[in-house]
């Protein structure tokens, strides 16, 4: 029977008591593999479509690998070798030629793993949206929305699903290494049959085929003119032969094991949080930027900061009427949306980003959202916001804007306006990755201001503080004085500011502020490396590089222990293997159980306390003399796992070494250089080149 929603309150509650009988469910199909719900759709069956859909994937691969193998025998082989002539060492077989040989069959095999997460992305989607709207039947109003909701949360799970796959074929690309023993037995064998292919091209029947175990009929008149070639050329076929078996059941199990952790965290944590997010608004847009400021966005977007890894930031604190909000606008060249109130209310992450656009564009974005604001709030909120500013020839930038400090509430904000907006300030002032940008009015005492003491408090020596004075032409008198004092501890010096007037474009305030330093009988005194927004602007930047470039190396190591983190829990959740090893280790091993078994029924005198299984070794077996009933099932149980932890091991070993072999790769080959080079050249070239001129030189050492 159809039920009627006549409030927003009805509504969430019967949306939330519908999402806790769905993820129920849910975690039945998809998680434990039990039917009872649909015990007659087999669509609704998850575990067992999800391995259904794993066993085709690992035979469309394998098929790939049989179709065409021995076409052209060893001529692509031939001609890697033939590039590499110039090496002639004795059974050398040069790296470069069997990285090339996997980059090209990585390549060729490509498509089918972003085909197959599509699918089984498609699937979980149809499970997904299949149990909500059954559980939802009585609410025909919600139906709508939570497919919608649904249908998002699994579009942007697939989409994160298929960059992780671009990643595993990279890795795959990049990786000539496995633990698995299998790999030099299966060569060992191939390589025996070497004999038989180079007797038949040197034998005077001239045979045009010859028969080789393992690989199959192949042709071989073409490889009678590269003889000088042909051992090293199938050795080189029969390492890569051996190998292939390796990824593609690499491939099989890593697509499985991500698949089921992914499957975990949608029904887990994500699904209810993120139905209810999408909600809130539309999806927002991004740039290209500085790649290393980028980085630090992307992580930030990730929310690493909610995993303890802090990110290095510029924070902008000040009491209330200090002029904060006046330098932003300032910085970005642009009028920023005070009036909503929504800068002064909550952390906004400002993102300033040069842009050869005709007009500036500006938009708010809440997890990676745009999203309007809401004016009639007058509280205090600690989730932050992003303020993206597009606009040719500002600094690139990401700055993270503090409430103002204020004691006295407004209408409507709660009596403990001040505690909330501390504590706030300190969260992010805290950190030693943070810099803190102390906003300070020339009218006021610096050493009464509520912004320096609560700086003071968590960087007492000042070393990653810096001070801008507002105001300046308001309060001329003992300026120079205050600045060059420095009572209140500004590690990182003061810039002296004139913040735009009336109805002054953002050029103008410019050129006033700078006859103002210029002209002025007592801000004229003040040392120009100090002053002006120009000025400030630069500092910043050159800040922020030195910060990011000081963390980040330590984030990214952060970063892979999160990855190893997500591998282990990736195993934990697995059991799931395309490997045929299991299935033979565990049949051998179970070959065992009659011994086992006639050991424990037997109730002679001189039964034995103890018996030797193959495989596993001495076991103790009275303790199971008590627990007859079970033994049958607990040693089956035993051989399982004893046979899947051998792969889980090698799996576990050969993903870390793909995942070093990959991030060695992006170091030495795309961040490397541009982050050194961005280090030492910094954003304004010119900078740039008193840095590199400050490195030492032996000026008397002769070229080598």
């Amino acid at each position: 029977m159809p039920k009627v929603l006549s409030t927003v309150a009805e509504a969430m509650t019967a949306f939330m008591q519908i999402m806790g009988s769905a993820k129920d469910s849910l975690r039945k199909i998809l998680l434990r593999g039990e039917y009872d719900e649909y015990p007659h759709e087999k669509q609704m069956h998850g575990t067992a479509r999800f391995v259904e859909m794993l066993d085709r994937f690992a035979n469309e691969l394998r098929m790939d690998a049989e179709t065409g193998k021995n076409s052209s025998f060893l001529m692509e082989e031939i001609s890697l070798l033939e590039e590499a002539k110039g090496i002639r060492l004795p059974n050398f077989i040069p790296r470069t030629a069997f990285l090339t040989i996997l980059h090209k069959k990585v390549e060729d095999i490509s498509c089918k793993p972003f085909k197959f997460m599509g699918e089984l992305w498609d699937y979980i989607e149809l499970v997904v949206i299949t149990v909500l709207m059954d559980h939802s039947k009585n609410y025909p109003p919600l139906q709508a929305c939570m497919r919608r909701a649904a249908q998002n949360l699994i579009g942007k799970m697939k989409e994160r699903a298929m960059i992780r796959v671009t990643d595993i074929i990279e890795m795959e690309k990049l990786t000539d290494y496995t633990c698995d023993p299998e790999y030099i037995s299966e060569w060992n064998q191939l390589m025996e049959e070497e004999p038989k292919l180079l007797a038949a091209i040197d034998s005077y029947k001239n045979p045009s085929t010859v028969s080789l175990e393992g690989i199959g009929e192949v042709e071989i008149d073409s490889l009678r003119q590269f003889k000088h070639h042909l051992k090293q050329a199938f050795d080189l076929k029969v390492r890569m032969t051996s190998y292939w078996k390796i990824v593609l059941r690499r491939l099989v199990d890593t697509m499985a094991t991500f698949l089921l952790f992914n499957v975990q965290v949608l029904v887990n944590k994500e699904m209810e949080v993120e139905m209810v997010n999408d909600l809130v608004g539309p999806h927002g847009d991004g740039i290209e930027r500085m790649p290393i400021l980028d980085a630090v966005d992307r992580l930030r977007n990730l929310q690493v900061m909610k995993e303890g890894i802090q990110l290095p930031t510029i924070v902008v604190v000040g009491d209330q009427s200090s002029g904060k909000s006046s330098v932003l606008e300032s910085l970005a060249g642009i009028n920023l949306p005070r009036g909503q109130g929504i800068c002064t209310r909550v952390p906004l992450i400002m993102r300033l980003q040069n842009h050869p656009c005709p007009d500036p564009e500006l938009y708010l974005e809440f997890n990676g959202k745009h999203v309007e604001t809401d004016e009639d709030n007058k509280g205090i909120s600690n989730t932050p916001l992003t303020l993206v500013v597009k606009k040719d020839g500002v600094p690139d930038l990401t700055m993270v804007d503090l409430p103002g400090i204020t004691r006295v509430p407004v209408h409507g904000q709660p009596e403990n306006i001040y505690e909330q907006i501390s504590e706030m300030i300190m969260e992010y002032i805290r950190p030693e990755e943070s810099i803190i940008l102390n906003v300070l009015s020339a009218t006021v005492d610096f050493s009464t201001c509520e912004s320096i003491r609560m700086s003071q408090m968590v960087d007492k020596t000042g070393h990653r503080t810096l001070a801008v004075v507002t105001k300046s032409d308001k309060a001329p008198e003992g300026l120079l004085e205050k600045v060059t004092a420095d009572d209140v501890n500004i590690g990182l010096g003061y810039v002296c500011v004139r913040n735009r007037i009336g109805d002054e474009t953002y050029e103008e305030a410019r050129m006033e502020e700078a006859k103002l330093f210029d002209a002025h009988p007592l801000l004229s005194k003040i040392d120009k490396r100090i002053v002006g927004i120009p000025v400030l602007s630069e500092k910043l930047i050159q800040i922020q590089a030195t910060i990011v470039a000081k963390c980040l190396p330590e984030i990214m190591k952060e970063r892979a222990m999160i990855r190893v983190t997500e591998i282990i829990e990736m195993e934990k959740l697995t059991d799931y293997t395309c490997d045929p090893e299991y299935i033979s280790e565990w049949n051998k091993l179970m070959g065992e159980e009659p011994k086992l078994l006639a050991a424990v029924n037997n109730e002679s005198f001189e039964r034995p306390s103890a018996v030797s299984l193959e495989g596993i070794g001495v076991v103790e077996i009275d303790p199971l003399r008590q627990l007859k009933h079970q033994v049958k099932q607990a040693f089956d149980l035993k051989m399982r796992m004893t046979s899947y932890w051998k792969i889980v091991k090698r799996r576990l070993v050969d993903t870390m070494a793909m995942f070093l072999l990959f991030n060695v790769q992006v170091l030495v080959n795309r961040e490397m250089e541009g982050e050194i080079v961005n280090d030492l050249v910094g954003p304004h070239g010119g900078r740039g080149n008193q840095r590199i001129a400050a490195i030492p030189v032996n000026r008397t050492s002769s070229a080598q």
